[in-house]
């Protein structure tokens, strides 16, 4: 069966050549380019994870880890250093609270948040993925337990567009269902393994913007400045 969709679109023109642009539903770009993650290369996954070609080279600037090194990251995201170096003292920030809160429930309570994420409403199709994708714009939201929005966050990330974990202005999940075949909803194996690693070291979770991080860091180290790291990041991105 053939469907047909109409949008609207604005119609201009620039340095003398006509231009269209299309207002198109969010919720519909899933269905208009439909992409099955096993032909995705990861480097172009939004988000999923960081190249881990990246990881060796952004190791060459990171001085010794011993017992007695507090290891800093001030957005860790997904976390792709953190778990391949996993220092036994660590302080990790991001902006992001609901991703903060989701490694401290994978550390306090693995377990109910693997029983929570086999429950038939994380299941792979558009209908699930919409009903679980609205929460956060119902009253309801604010109801859910800890373990509930762990999930929900998981669910989406494994399950949505792309991997891209994206907000509108009033921060409300806005990226479209992303068709995957057979995404891994309940990574046991993984989950268990961050949580064992958070229980088994010394690890603080922070959630603000990066100047208050750093300005933190600053009180054991006055060298690492934001203009220091600045200038460290840019140096590590001229050789990738």
């Amino acid at each position: 069966m053939n469907f047909s969709y109409r949008f609207p679109v604005v119609k201009g023109t620039q340095a003398g050549r006509e231009y269209y642009i299309a207002m198109v539903p969010l919720k519909m770009l899933g269905r208009l380019f439909p992409i099955e993650e096993e032909y995705v290369l990861p480097e172009y996954r939004a988000q999923r994870k960081l190249n881990e070609a990246r990881i060796p080279e952004i190791k060459k600037y990171m001085p010794t880890i011993n017992k007695n090194t507090t290891y800093y990251e001030p957005f860790v995201g997904g976390g792709a250093v953190l778990f391949e170096i996993q220092p036994e003292k660590a302080i990790i920030n991001d902006v992001n609270h609901d991703l903060i809160d989701v490694y401290k429930v994978i550390k306090d309570n693995v377990e109910e948040l693997i029983k929570e994420l086999k429950k038939e409403k994380y299941a792979n199709t558009s209908e699930a993925f919409y009903d679980i994708r609205e929460l956060d714009r119902l009253p309801k939201y604010n109801n859910l337990t800890g373990i509930e929005k762990a999930a929900r966050i998981l669910y989406l990330n494994k399950t949505c567009y792309n991997g891209l974990y994206r907000v509108n202005s009033i921060g409300e999940f806005n990226t479209p269902f992303g068709r995957y075949k057979n995404p891994n909803i309940v990574n046991e194996v993984g989950l268990r393994a961050v949580s064992k690693y958070f229980n088994e070291a010394d690890i603080t979770f922070l959630s603000g913007d990066f100047e208050s991080t750093v300005n933190r860091i600053k009180e054991f180290n006055k060298e690492m400045t934001k203009d220091n790291i600045i200038k460290l990041l840019t140096e590590i991105e001229k050789k990738w």
